[in-house]
């Protein structure tokens, strides 16, 4: 095992094991009974790279005493491959969910380049590599994307925006999560503070698809070409009411994996998204660079989440780290189960933290994110 720990990528990396009948009849007689193969992630993917082929003949023996060659065909080593992961970044996010034996994931990445620095995976034992092909609902941290459509059409975030308690769309009334901004306060409070019926009552501003155009400037709608499955997220337009105010707040049919969601940080911190890489093999492909003014609000937003907000987790991290929170709904129940999510930035590196059934962003995948933080300073 190349990996310093168990844990380490496991999900992504993958391991090692005797060769399954099934894989025997897959691999076309390349290996023989008993021998290892890759089983997942890129062990699996690159197996015929990464082993090595032995030396075979073809000899007539007396007894036990080879007495002539028929055939020789030379063997090699296995091939080396190059990741983008750093190990020390890695290193962070394993520090992150140690200790963890709940659903969860955090996939780091650098907004330069679209190079995936981490991908960290629990529980441990799990070969689901949920950072990159899970999907859910975004929840709040869609209100990044929410924001930007609002801002191209004309939205001033010192505008006041009311964040009542609750309101009604189409018919069906919606709540906040996280805590609310009571009154009339600007719309730069109710983002912070992540107050969804201020984001709700903004929706008739926006047109059925405005989200959708949006969502792809920083990513989410876009096919994603790595070397492993990686999904690229869903955002469809809003049908009526109910479903345009729905998906202000990251919820109705809109996907995304916690790579999709990290890209969406990664185009804030770096004014254009980049496609992911992870082995050399992978594409590159940037969309187009966002608008300053819009790509300038976004990021003084986003320090306002952690200094003022939902985010408050990372107010006492180094360096100016800048976020959103999500809490996302899924499935039935009254009220129905919830998935905690947290997006961020600092520098050249952008995060994305997912814990499945968490109780609130906020509480739950902010600490983490800031965990990741400080265990990389360290």
């Amino acid at each position: 095992m190349l990996a310093p720990s168990r844990a380490f990528a496991r999900a992504l990396l993958g391991t090692v094991a005797p060769a399954t009948k099934e894989q025997l009849e897959k691999l076309g007689g390349r290996v023989g009974p008993g021998a290892s193969v890759g089983q997942w992630g890129l062990e699996a993917r690159f197996e015929p790279r990464l082993a090595p082929v032995p030396e075979r003949r073809v000899v007539i023996r007396a007894g036990a005493v080879p007495v002539e060659t028929l055939a020789k065909r030379g063997g090699r080593p296995g091939r080396a491959l190059t990741t983008t992961l750093d190990r020390r970044v890695q290193a962070a996010a394993e520090e992150a969910l140690a200790g963890r034996s709940d659903e969860a994931a955090l996939v780091a990445v650098q907004p330069s380049t679209g190079d995936i620095l981490a991908v960290a995976n629990r529980p441990v034992e799990s070969s689901y590599d949920r950072a990159l092909e899970g999907t859910y609902a975004p929840g709040s941290t869609f209100k990044v994307i929410s924001t930007a459509a609002l801002l191209r059409d004309g939205l001033d975030v010192d505008d006041t925006v009311a964040c009542p308690t609750t309101i009604e769309a189409g018919g069906r009334r919606f709540k906040n999560f996280e805590g609310g901004a009571a009154g009339a306060v600007p719309f730069s409070r109710d983002f912070a503070v992540s107050c969804n019926t201020a984001f709700v009552s903004l929706a008739p501003r926006l047109t059925p698809d405005a989200l959708q155009r949006t969502a792809r400037d920083y990513g989410l709608g876009r096919k994603l070409e790595l070397a492993v499955p990686a999904a690229g997220g869903r955002v469809p337009p809003g049908e009526d009411a109910v479903e345009r105010a729905a998906a202000m707040i990251g919820q109705h049919e809109i996907l995304a994996s916690p790579l999709g969601m990290a890209l969406v940080a990664a185009t804030v911190a770096d004014g254009r998204w980049r496609a992911p890489r992870l082995v050399a093999s992978d594409p590159r492909d940037a969309g187009p660079a966002l608008p300053g003014a819009e790509r300038d609000t976004l990021r003084s937003l986003m320090r306002l989440v952690v200094t003022q907000g939902s985010g408050t987790a990372l107010a006492g991290i180094a360096g100016a780290v800048r976020g959103k929170s999500g809490t996302a709904e899924f499935g039935g129940g009254d009220p129905p189960p919830t998935h905690a999510w947290f997006i961020a930035f600092r520098g050249d590196l952008a995060i994305a933290v997912l814990v499945e059934r968490g109780r609130s962003g906020g509480s739950v995948a902010a600490p983490l994110a800031a965990r990741f933080f400080s265990a990389l300073v360290g």
